[in-house]
């Protein structure tokens, strides 16, 4: 199986283990590589490479989600052009396609199921990450769609939940969900 990985980030890197502890090969495309709100170069190399499975774990959040407010063009960009480009792409090329989201959609007073429609739109990032997911339904491409929510491992990373913890001065008590990346990047990467 031919894979493509776009992102470079934490997410994408979790998924590069998880297939590469599978026995694939995936290659990781970075933003610093190919443009990918641009649809022909995307084409094109899609046309030459020939995968098929496209991991988009490319997005956008800033240092946090809150970046997105004041960053309202690059989270648009990220998180809702480039998802339904690459879902039209995918769906013409005949390319399955798993797309990485967020849990950020739900309110936590779960539990909720992969039916359920999100109830929890109140900024502009959860307004981008479930358009995107709308685009993706309405493409036509096989698709699969993960929700992560505070991802985390035992790799040190500024985007790991447990380092992110370390540097708050105060936690709040409460109830939430979190992903543990090597396990849910293997899972949901076998489920396609």
């Amino acid at each position: 199986m031919r894979i493509v990985i776009l992102g470079a980030g934490y997410v994408a890197n979790a998924y590069a283990r998880a297939v590469n502890f599978l026995g694939y090969h995936p290659l990781l495309l970075s933003r610093s590589w190919i443009d990918y709100t641009r649809t022909d170069p995307l084409r094109f190399f899609m046309v030459q490479f020939k995968p098929d499975l496209v991991i988009n774990a490319a997005g956008y959040t800033g240092r946090s989600v809150d970046d997105c407010q004041s960053n309202k063009t690059e989270c648009y960009q990220a998180n809702v052009v480039v998802p339904r480009q690459v879902a039209l792409l995918c769906a013409e090329l005949k390319v399955k396609l798993l797309h990485v989201s967020s849990g950020c959609l739900f309110n936590g007073e779960g539990p909720f199921t992969e039916e359920d429609t999100p109830n929890f739109l109140t900024n502009f990032y959860q307004q981008c990450k479930h358009s995107a997911e709308q685009d993706i339904l309405a493409s036509g491409v096989s698709a699969w769609i993960i929700r992560l929510r505070m991802p985390f491992d035992c790799f040190n990373h500024p985007r790991n939940w447990l380092n992110k913890l370390c540097a708050y001065p105060k936690i709040l008590d409460g109830l939430n969900s979190i992903s543990f990346m090597g396990p849910t990047a293997m899972r949901s990467f076998q489920l396609v």
